[in-house]
């Protein structure tokens, strides 16, 4: 396999070339769109027949498509700080989602503020929230997330868009929206089977069974022996189709809240240990209900918290359906907004920056679902178009973009340029050095952007 390294400018950068050179004013608004776990290959961009993603093709179509963009890295956090702070992970010290760092370098809401932006952002994945470090620079930045639950759903997320965009109309406005239905579980909202914790006759915890849950929940234990239920009920779908595989409670722990408490815990037979790591124990189980058994073996009550991550598995086949189907509902969901925005008069006014963040295996390498641990192409490989005010529609770019070593010397240490640089479209080299992005926004920003690696050939 042959590793490809290429650097890709950041979403600010595009955005002042295309606001530079096209005719007319400034856009109002501007939208930055992020498609988490979206690979390039996962968007039809056709505009006629096409049933997967009409919305993002006809978005697409109305503006420039670049075919061959790469992430930096294939990972949430780090990927989208290198979009904000126009930086690779070994500058920014950031390599993996849940670190928290303080960023000492200007990040892309900050700039936008500075220069007039009212700023706002919608996040759906918890490794997003602001104590990662994205938050600097928005007026707004909503989390929202329901307890128990690391993920919204595109639904959910327009509820927020929708308020944000009304508290700021009026404004100037940069406005990031993420989305991340294509991460797992690959399961679009809609089944209603139900799953649910029980403590003797006590209900603990009710949820919707396709949802992948985070739980601690609290239990008071009486002395002697106490029995917990749970119960998934299978969604109709996977029943009929055979697809389901198992119901999985990973990292499941009993934690007295008093170290001391006198707790042992078994369970029923149809729990099969998958592994243990810490104390936490993962199950899996074919069947649709389980039981705990916890004996406090003192005189008094006690208390503890049950902690477990909640999955149903499916087959493989099953898991690809669902990615797609993902794909295709996050489209309907960014179909609304843009009608609201219509609606609005808004959207007229609005450029639009729409990227993913990194790809997703499909068990196409190494039989492997997910991302982070390969730079392969599928994991590597994104979406990227810029449409709206100013932006001259219907054109395909298959060439990628970055500066050349020529261009980047010429930028006499104004930009910090990383890495290795390859021979790119002579405009990008004007852009930089004429210092039109400091003519844009007044101040220099450091380019480094979205670089990326791991076409195998």
């Amino acid at each position: 396999m042959k590793i490809k390294l290429l650097w890709l400018v950041p979403p600010l950068l595009f955005l002042a070339f295309f606001l530079l050179f096209f005719k007319g004013s400034a856009p109002e608004h501007i939208f930055l769109i992020t498609l988490d776990t979206t690979r390039a290959d996962a968007i039809d961009y056709a505009t006629t027949g096409n049933a997967c993603t009409p919305n993002l093709a006809a978005l697409a179509a109305a503006g420039r498509h670049y075919e061959n963009a790469y992430t930096v890295i294939p990972i949430t956090l780090p990927s989208h700080a290198a979009m904000f702070y126009s930086l690779p992970p070994h500058v920014l010290k950031l390599y993996n989602n849940g670190q928290e760092r303080a960023i000492p370098y200007p990040s892309l809401a900050e700039i936008m503020k500075k220069n007039g932006y009212a700023t706002g952002a919608v996040i759906s994945l918890s490794v997003l929230k602001r104590n990662f470090g994205l938050a600097r620079g928005f007026d707004h930045f909503l989390e929202n997330f329901k307890p128990g639950l690391w993920y919204k759903t595109a639904a959910e997320v327009n509820r927020d868009a929708f308020a944000l965009i009304d508290k700021m109309k009026g404004k100037k406005s940069f406005i990031w929206i993420h989305y991340s239905d294509p991460h797992e579980p690959y399961c679009p909202p809609g089944p209603q089977e139900r799953f649910t914790v029980f403590l003797g006759g006590t209900l603990l915890h009710s949820s919707p069974s396709i949802e992948e849950q985070v739980l601690r929940l609290p239990l008071a234990l009486k002395p002697g022996e106490n029995s917990i239920r749970l119960h998934c009920e299978i969604p109709a779908f996977l029943r009929e189709s055979r697809a389901f595989t198992a119901v999985s409670y990973a990292d499941l722990k009993i934690t007295p809240r008093d170290p001391r408490a006198p707790l042992t815990m078994s369970y029923s037979p149809d729990l099969v240990r998958r592994s243990e790591r810490y104390g936490r124990i993962t199950f899996n189980t074919k069947e649709n209900e389980s039981y705990l058994s916890i004996v406090n073996k003192g005189t008094a009550p006690c208390l503890a918290d049950l902690g477990f991550k909640f999955m149903i598995k499916t087959t493989d086949e099953a898991r690809r359906t669902g990615y797609a189907n993902e794909v295709r509902y996050m489209d309907s969901q960014i179909g609304l907004l843009l009608a609201r925005l219509k609606k609005e008069g808004i959207f007229e006014k609005s450029t639009f920056l729409v990227m993913g963040d990194h790809g997703e295996g499909l068990g196409e390498y190494n039989s492997h679902f997910g991302h982070i641990h390969y730079l392969n192409k599928i994991y590597t490989h994104v979406p990227f178009f810029i449409s709206g005010k100013n932006i001259r529609g219907g054109e395909v770019r298959a060439n990628p973009l970055g500066p050349d070593r020529r261009h980047a010397a010429q930028t006499h240490g104004r930009y910090q340029c990383h890495g290795r640089f390859f021979r790119s479209q002579a405009f990008l080299g004007d852009l930089l050095s004429r210092g039109l992005f400091r003519r844009l926004l007044g101040t220099p920003f450091p380019l480094a952007g979205h670089f990326l690696s791991g076409a195998p050939r």
